[in-house]
Order: C-alpha cells, then structure tokens, then sequence
C-alpha cells in the first residue's frame, strides 16, 4: 500500500493579493500610498527615495503631482519664513502707533499675514512687553475721576528714553552734564462722554450731564542742551503729539480755583526735582538735569496764574485796553515774572483773526460799542462778512460748535493767513495792516531762532498803524501781548516761541475723546480713564515717537512767503 503525503506541520500560508512581488518576499503587503504612514514609517520611504533618485528629478515629480490636482504654485520651495524680514518690537510698535491700531485689528493683521507666508509683525503680547517700557512705574493716584503721575517720575522716563533714542553715540563729557528743556501748562475741553456707569464714590453722582470736562496738565520735550550751552537735540516737530507727555487728567471743570490747585501743586513737585542719572544699553552713564518753562496756557489760565481778575486787561502789564492806544512804554511796568508764560501762539493767531472780523463788522459805523439801535444793522453787516468769507475760503465764522467753542479756531486762522491779501480785500481791510499780521503771526511760529531787534521793531510799526487807522478800534488784550511785549518774552526763553506754544496740549484733547471711546476697557470709569491716560503715554514716548520722524516731518513742510523770507532773513522751508 502506498502511504498518504503527510501534510505540512503549522498554518497554511494565504495567497498574497499584492501580485507576484510578494510571492518572493512573503509577509505585509506593501502599502503604496504614503498618505496614511506612521510618521517613523514615512521618513524611511521618503530616505529610500532620496537614495534612488537625484533632487532634480524629485522636484519635477512634485511639479507634475501638484499639476494633475490642480495646485497653484504662488512662491518657490526655496522660499521660507527665514527669509521674511520681521519687524523689531519697536519699529512694529511705532506702526502701531502710527496707524492707530487697537488690540482686535492688531491681532487680525498679524493673522491675515501669517496666513499668507510672510509673519512679519510680532503679536500683540510681545508688543504689551514694549509698552510696560514706555509707562512709568509709579501712579500717584488712580481713580475713577483722576489718574496722576509724578512728575519727577515723567521726567526721568522722557529723558531715558530720549537719550537712549538720540544720544547712544554721544561723547561721555556731553552724556555727564545734560539739560532738558520742557514747557508743561494745563487746559480743559468738554465733550469728554460721560458713560452710562454709576460712580463708586457717591460724591461724584453730581457729575451727571451728558459730557464732562477733562482738566488734563501736559509737559512736551524742547531740546536737549549741555551745562555749557551745547545744543544736543531740538525737536524737529516742536508742537507734535508724539511729544506732549500726559502727567494727570480729571473729570473737572476749569475754573480759577483748578487752575490755582494745579499750578501750586505742580510748582511745589518742580521745586523738588532732582537730576536723573541712568546707563544707556552701551554701558555709558548719562545725567540730566530738568529746565521747565510754564508756557502751555491760554489767556484764562494765565489770568488765573498772575491774579489778573479782569479779561480787558493785558496779563502782562496789567493795562486795559481802553490805554492801549496811548503811546507809552508799557514794557517798563512789566514785572519780570510775567514774562516768562510765552505769548499763547496758537491763541493769539486767533485772536487776530477775531480782531479783524470785529474791525471789519464795526468799520461802516466807527464805534466798537454797538448801541441797541445799532444791532441789526450789526448783525446785518456781521452775516454779509461770514457769507464773503464763506464764497472766498470755505470757511465757517461765529457758529457755535458743540461741545468744542466756536468754529472760529486754529485751523479756520491758518487757512485766512496763508493769503493775507485776500483776506483784506474781503473784509475790507487796510492790505498792508493784514499782511503785517499775518507775518507777525508766523514769525512767533518759526523753528529757527529769530532777530529779535528786527522782530520787535516791526512788531511796534504795525502796533501804530493799527491806531492810525483805526483809532476808535479796540485791540483785544492777546493782540496786545503779541505786538507789545512779544519780542521781550522771547527773550526770556532759550529757544524760539514755536517750542513754547500750547498747539500740542490742544490738538491732545481730541485724542482723550477719541481713546476714551475706542482704545479704552469699559468695564469700569477708574479702568477707562487710566487706559486713556496710558494711551497718551504710549503715543508720546520719545523713543518710539523717533521710529519714523522723517515720514511724518516730510508732510509737515510749507514754503514760505518771499517777502517774510527777505524781511527775517531765516530759511524758505520749516
């Protein structure tokens, strides 16, 4: 008998389906697709690859893949976020500032290029690190009506930064004796909006009308000077924004008894100031010393200050201006500290405009009383000038604004002044009177340092062909302390009065409003005003405000008047 074949001992082996190559490698079957490998599993094909073929030929396999499904191939392979040039964390912070973002759009532009391949500004929580550097470290007082910082404390941040913005190369002998010249004042303006939250303190539930006044003291960088007279640094843009340091804001209204508390409070803080020595990130040692001027007031402040109760009277040699025709040296009764709070420039120009809207209003009938018989005959004239002016500037004259005075302001006088010429012919005005102004106007405004002796003596003729002129005219008080005294305070002060001015400490107002609303927590008025104040902290810190000053200064440049060249002899451009 023949024997049965014995059967083969263990499992009998299952016909591969991956075709005869794994009839010579029995085991797995090899997964052709590399989309659903283990991480270890795909760099060891991808390495086999890269053994079998050379580079080139793996880059047109890709083109080929990325054809055949349809990819759109926008940048090379070679192209990586090595290559992208990320801003630094000052630069993006004075971008930042610059383009007024807030958090939100901050976060959305940084995610918008992150997402296109080119993350080239850093997040907002690297830019937070940047703005605990440009805030103080102390607050004298933080509530839900007021938030204060010494002003030792201000000064010794502004210059640190400062320094450290402009000075890293200076010579150490200049470093070791600096001075920096500041000019600080007080104002207010309304429009502040009052939000719909209860005050924790009930005394301040009296604070009910729908806007609130902001009283807020502000101080802004001049130069920088040595012990021996030196100029280090002058501020290219002396009336900027991005220069005027915030030292307090509060929910009050200006009245002479504010006025009075901040102006003592402030020169009892000043008193005590003390020079700041600090190290610059190269290692060199730097000491500055603080000079400060008073000067960023209008004309009620600084009535307030000297104790001048009535407004008729000039508030530098206390005349009223019933006299002021009279030709005499007022200059001689001028007791020296009244010379030392600038000339107001931003109010003085409009008050020169107001001047001639008056002239030209009252001229037909040679009185500056108006009579009741007289009123709308007045009133008659007054809207046939604000009609003129109109058709001849676009401007607006003797409107009410709410919650900002009237819409006779900076902006309205500047447009006037750039041509005097016209001006005159529309109001009806002697020519060579209106120019005159209008170049005094601008010369008080100029960078450059000014004759004072040609300045004065130019000041003094259009003073009496304005009484020539018109002799039964009435010159306000601020015309008055331009064309008398101005000459004198410039003397008074190291640098021209365009560094003294209170443009800045007004134009900051607008931002109060505007932060308050947009780029402040609501949660709470304490929060709410303190965000406001740090905001203005963030746009006036002298290092991030230096980031793109010759942008911002290349907008700012107007060509002068030849003839105003020729009689000051100063420069075409500023």
């Amino acid at each position: 008998m023949s024997s049965k074949p014995k059967k083969p001992r263990g499992r009998p082996k299952k016909k591969s389906m991956a075709g005869t190559a794994s009839m010579t490698n029995p085991g797995r079957p090899v997964k052709t697709d590399l989309t659903n490998l283990s991480y270890s599993t795909l760099n060891r094909r991808l390495h086999d690859l890269a053994e079998k073929f050379d580079h080139e030929a793996l880059e047109r396999a890709v083109s080929i893949s990325k054809r055949k499904r349809n990819y759109v191939e926008v940048e090379s392979t070679e192209n990586t976020h090595s290559q992208v040039n990320v801003h630094k964390l000052e630069t993006a912070f004075a971008f930042f500032m610059d383009h007024d973002y807030s958090k939100i759009t901050w976060d959305a532009l940084v995610e918008d290029t992150t997402q296109h391949g080119a993350p080239i500004y850093p997040s907002y929580y690297k830019l937070s690190k940047v703005k605990k550097e440009c805030r103080p470290s102390v607050y004298t007082e933080e509530t839900e009506t007021c938030v204060q910082v010494p002003f030792q404390i201000m000064l010794n941040k502004s210059a640190e930064r400062l320094v450290t913005a402009v000075g890293i190369d200076w010579l150490p002998e200049d470093l070791n004796n600096l001075v920096l010249i500041c000019a600080y004042g007080f104002d207010s303006s309304s429009g502040f909006i009052n939000p719909h939250q209860k005050f924790e303190d009930p005394e301040n539930e009296t604070l009910t009308t729908s806007e609130l006044s902001l009283f807020a003291s502000t101080f802004i960088l001049c130069g920088l000077k040595t012990e021996t007279g030196k100029n280090m640094w002058m501020n290219p843009t002396p009336q900027s924004v991005r220069f005027c340091r915030p030292l307090r804001i509060a929910i009050e209204k200006e009245d002479e008894y504010s006025i009075r508390a901040e102006d003592s409070r402030l020169r009892k803080e000043i008193s005590n100031l003390r020079p700041y020595t600090f190290s610059l990130p190269n290692g060199k040692r730097a000491s500055v010393r603080f000079d400060l001027y008073l000067s960023m007031i209008d004309g009620k402040c600084l009535n307030a200050v000297l104790g001048n109760s009535a407004t008729t009277r000039c508030p530098v040699c206390y005349v009223l201006m019933n006299r002021f025709n009279e030709d005499e040296d007022w200059n001689s009764t001028v007791p020296p500290g009244n010379l030392l709070h600038g000339i107001a420039n931003l109010h003085c120009e409009i008050k020169t405009l107001e001047l001639l809207l008056k002239l030209s209003s009252r001229r037909t009938f040679k009185e500056w009383r108006i009579e009741k018989d007289m009123k709308r005959a007045f009133k008659k004239k007054f809207a046939a000038v604000k009609k003129k002016l109109w058709h001849a500037f676009s401007i607006r004259v003797g409107e009410v604004k709410h919650g900002s005075g009237t819409s006779l302001n900076g902006n309205t006088a500047r447009t006037c002044f750039k041509d005097p010429l016209k001006v005159a012919n529309v109001l009806g005005i002697n020519a060579d009177l209106v120019k005159r102004l209008s170049y005094i106007v601008l010369a008080f405004k100029q960078k450059q340092g000014l004759n004072l002796e040609t300045l004065g003596k130019y000041c003094t003729e259009t003073y009496k062909l304005f009484f020539k002129l018109y002799p039964w005219a009435k010159m306000n008080p601020s015309v008055h302390k331009m064309l008398r005294h101005g000459a004198d305070i410039a003397r008074n002060f190291p640098f021209s009065l365009a560094y003294f001015a209170e443009d800045s400490a007004e134009s900051m107002h607008k931002y109060y409003r505007k932060n308050s609303v947009h780029h402040a927590r609501q949660n709470s008025r304490a929060n709410r005003l303190k965000d406001v104040f740090n905001r203005a902290v963030d746009m006036s810190d002298p290092l991030i405000s230096m980031v793109n000053l010759e942008k911002r200064c290349k907008f700012h440049k107007e060509e002068l008047p030849s003839e105003f060249v020729t009689i000051f002899g100063i420069n075409d451009e500023f």
